[in-house]
């Protein structure tokens, strides 16, 4: 237990002295971490604070008003606990301006009307900070040994706030956040009231979340502030052991998601703690991707995370899954292998498609993933591209379901300029003429250039993906070539130009029509 100014002035050879408070309160909560004496007038950088500073005022005679003031401003500012002045050998009374000054910085000041050696009275604190060190020692072990026995014996939880309850004196209860009582210590549940006042409580983490709190029938006193201490992390423990916080632990994994798609965390270690606290632990070899998932619009949202979480622990080795506005995001454990990736991620699509046919209704609109990087707290620079993709691959309508980032490097890179005036320009350039023309003539100009682009510049494959006939395409192709000032569509440059100028189109009309 911590000893406090009020436990110095009780000691034996101090009440002898016959001490007298002039200035502070609740001196029983001002804790001594040592007892220094001296006579020196600018004693203040030499203290660290928590010391108790005896002197008989030697350093003191002929001060001034100002130099008691800045005498007693230097204490308190050093955090003394109590500055006690010994009358009759310097001062017969304690200085009035003295008094007035510690008053005016919140210093204790105490007075002693009698003689008492001052190194006796050193010798004696220090003594009891000793012997309450070691008791402290004894207390912290008592309590660590009866918690791990509890842990190792499969008590379960009464059986763990049994034992609390014989630590700390009286009953203890765990609540979880939503005021629910789950265990007492008598097994008096229903006679618990939650969150009476006056009851010392301690707060339930499980997995970097607050899970609920332990509180106890009594008020807060030192050996029950560290009964709960331990007893608190030992509950904690015995949920993640018996299982019952799985809903928990899935949160906690859905947070650090969000927080890494959103860039809300501190440093990499913050990320790898908690990593390590979900459970997210690629094998050895593996590393880590970021996923974006788009589920047809009308599926219930709810029913999709599930559904998609489900189907990622099946095909992954690890995974963490997430929702996040209208998209489900994923951090998963994968080779670092494109073409196996793909094939995950193709699995991961019939997957959910199963199962949401079979539940709710829908099916996957687009999955696509970032880059490949080492380790979770990479995912940083995984999730947010991850999350770009599978939007774009919704604007875009790319016809295939699994995508990676890099399939998309092109749209994602315009997207940035999208309300950039000289994107706008740039388009008009090149695909004005076309433009008008379909809106004059209800045309198909520009649907057919993308699609001859797309498809190769393959005549055949072109007419197939438009559903006509080939010589309805050659009049087409024939048409673009000569609103587009007769440049051949074959010319590389011209060729890239254009493809551009189609996805930078389509981004706007997509944003456009959102």
């Amino acid at each position: 237990m911590a000893l406090t100014v009020a436990d110095v002035l009780a000691l034996p050879l101090m009440t002898r002295a016959r001490p007298e408070v002039l200035v502070g309160d609740a001196l029983d909560r001002r804790t001594v971490r040592w007892v220094h004496t001296s006579e020196i007038y600018e004693i203040g950088p030499l203290l660290k604070g928590g010391e108790v500073l005896l002197t008989t005022g030697l350093g003191l005679m002929g001060a001034g008003d100002t130099a008691l003031d800045h005498y007693a401003a230097d204490l308190a500012a050093r955090g003394v606990a109590a500055l006690i002045l010994e009358l009759g050998r310097t001062f017969p009374t304690a200085p009035a301006a003295l008094v007035d000054a510690a008053r005016r910085h919140g210093l204790p000041f105490v007075v002693l009307h009698g003689v008492v050696p001052f190194v006796e009275v050193t010798e004696a604190v220090h003594q009891a900070l000793l012997t309450g060190e070691l008791e402290h020692l004894r207390q912290t072990e008592r309590v660590h040994s009866v918690l791990t026995d509890g842990l190792l014996s499969g008590a379960g939880l009464e059986g763990l706030l049994l034992r609390v309850a014989g630590l700390a004196g009286c009953r203890a209860a765990l609540v979880a956040t939503d005021g629910h009582v789950v265990a007492v210590s008598d097994g008096s549940r229903s006679a618990w009231r939650p969150g009476r006042s006056r009851r010392a409580r301690r707060t339930v983490e499980v997995y970097g979340l607050e899970w609920g709190h332990l509180e106890l029938a009594g008020s807060s006193n030192p050996v029950r502030e560290l009964v709960l201490a331990g007893a608190a992390a030992a509950i904690a423990l015995e949920l993640a052991r018996s299982g019952d916080v799985a809903p928990a632990r899935r949160e906690a994994g859905s947070s650090l998601v969000r927080d890494l798609a959103t860039g809300r965390f501190r440093n990499a270690d913050e990320i790898g703690q908690r990593a390590t606290l979900v459970g997210f632990a690629p094998p050895p070899g593996y590393a880590t991707v970021g996923v974006g998932v788009r589920v047809d619009p009308g599926t219930p949202l709810r029913a999709a995370l599930a559904a998609v979480r489900d189907a990622a622990r099946r095909t992954f080795r690890a995974s963490l899954a997430a929702d996040l506005d209208d998209d489900i995001l994923l951090a998963v454990a994968t080779q670092d292998d494109e073409t196996w990736l793909r094939e995950r991620l193709e699995l991961l699509v019939q997957r959910v498609d199963v199962e949401l046919g079979h539940t709710s209704g829908g099916r996957v609109g687009a999955v696509a993933a970032g880059p490949v990087v080492p380790d979770a707290a990479a995912l940083v620079r995984s999730l947010p591209p991850a999350r770009d993709a599978v939007r774009l691959a919704v604007r875009l309508g790319t016809g295939g379901r699994v995508l990676l980032a890099t399939d998309l490097a092109v749209p994602r890179l315009i997207a940035r300029l999208i309300d950039d005036p000289e994107l706008e320009r740039f388009v008009e350039s090149l695909l004005g003429p076309l433009l008008q023309h379909d809106a004059a003539k209800a045309g198909h100009l520009v649907t057919t250039l993308e699609q001859f682009l797309a498809n190769g510049l393959s005549k055949t494959a072109t007419a197939q993906a438009l559903g006509v006939r080939r010589q309805t395409l050659y009049n087409r192709l024939a048409r673009i070539e000569a609103l587009l000032g007769g440049r051949c569509l074959y010319d590389h440059e011209r060729r890239t130009a254009l493809e551009l100028a189609l996805v930078a189109y389509r981004l706007r009309f997509a944003a456009a029509t959102r």
